[in-house]
């Protein structure tokens, strides 16, 4: 009978869960466990103190029967390159002696990069299940003819030509695998939320293993100001130039010189530099037909160099969409011979970092 208890003592909680139920507003699954109402309580408040920075912060309500926190959780795209979100949610839960229910509601969700929000219905749509491919072609290039349609003065004819070249079968059929694996990557941020709660109340205090904790999102500081194309605005932000130079004792004596620049005090050639990248960038850029047709924008990060001969060289990118890195590479091919930068009276390589944002209205 000894060895029976001691057994029984080294058994884990028996914690049964029904399935995920979803609908247009979010997520429930009651959880069977072997537990008081009062333990369960507790057990739920350990682990949001495990997976919050703050407990305060998050907790609406904290009854023995009811407990409501602001949560949580982050997914990834996997559209092009693939964007991370940050999803905000109501978690509710409703306890009763063995069992308790989880209640889930995304209520808006942001773009981790960024911290801007992204409209209601990009979040909504991951609570509806995802149509099937010839649906989904269908669908994609009606609301592409729209969208056209409604922006620039075209013949139906002429429209309907001009995006059945673009949209082809197999760029359809890529972009509803990509949709759907987002969707998959969706589920599985949920799931895992759930099973992070379950496997918690479920553990044995004589069971050493770890539960995994689920990311806390933490606010970044506002991001530096950087240069943002917006079609038809003519108020341009400023262009951080930045060396990538990271040897403290590589001092550069004299930065390079953007032509126009050359009588300015060498002070104010920095700015001066800055001014006038604004201004090539403005007069240069165009946001690409097929990006607007697609829906594409987001952020495009340029590296080149400024030779020792004040050419420029090593144009690399990197964004969310080829499409944009073109663009942004064939903006920089167009600037102007540079005079070089300087370091005890020699000419220099000089490498620059440029970000610019593409926003579609």
């Amino acid at each position: 009978m000894r060895k029976l208890i001691l057994l029984l003592l080294f058994i884990p909680l028996v914690c049964i869960g029904q399935k995920i139920n979803k609908d247009s507003n979010g997520y429930t699954e009651v959880v069977e466990v072997e537990l008081s109402k009062k333990d369960i309580h507790q057990k739920i408040n350990e682990w949001i103190a495990l997976n919050y920075k703050s407990a305060q912060d998050v907790i609406q309500l904290n009854k023995e029967y009811k407990l409501v926190i602001k949560g949580n959780f982050t997914f990834s795209t996997a559209y092009l390159q693939g964007l991370t979100y940050g999803v905000r949610n109501t978690l509710t839960f409703s306890i009763r002696d063995n069992k308790f229910k989880i209640d889930l509601t995304p209520t808006s969700m942001f773009d981790k990069s960024t911290m801007k929000d992204s409209p209601l219905p990009d979040l909504k749509q991951y609570m509806k299940e995802i149509q099937d491919e010839e649906e989904f072609k269908i669908i994609f290039r009606r609301n592409v003819i729209t969208r056209v349609q409604n922006t620039y003065d075209y013949s139906d004819k002429k429209t309907i030509k001009n995006i059945d070249n673009q949209l082809t079968s197999e760029f359809l059929s890529k972009l509803y695998n990509e949709k759907k694996q987002t969707f998959a990557n969706w589920d599985k941020a949920i799931e895992s939320t759930f099973k992070s709660i379950k496997d918690y109340v479920s553990k044995s205090e004589d069971d050493d293993e770890e539960i995994p904790i689920t990311e806390q999102l933490k606010t970044p500081p506002p991001a530096p100001e950087i240069i943002e194309i917006v079609e038809d605005e003519e108020e341009i932000e400023e262009t951080i130039i930045e060396s990538t130079e990271t040897d403290q004792e590589e001092i550069v004596e004299e930065v390079p010189i953007f032509p126009g620049c050359e009588r300015v005090k060498e002070s104010k050639r920095s700015e001066c530099f800055q001014e006038k990248m604004n201004k090539h960038i403005s007069k240069h850029f165009k946001y690409p037909e097929e990006a607007q047709i697609l829906g594409i924008q987001g952020r495009v990060f340029v590296m080149f160099t400024i030779g020792s001969d004040g050419s420029i060289i090593n144009i690399r990118t990197r964004g969310p969409s080829k499409i944009l890195e073109d663009e942004a590479k064939r903006i920089i091919t167009k600037l102007p011979q540079m005079t070089p930068g300087r370091k005890r009276g020699r000419a220099i390589r000089f490498p620059i970092s440029i970000p610019i944002d593409f926003k579609l209205q």
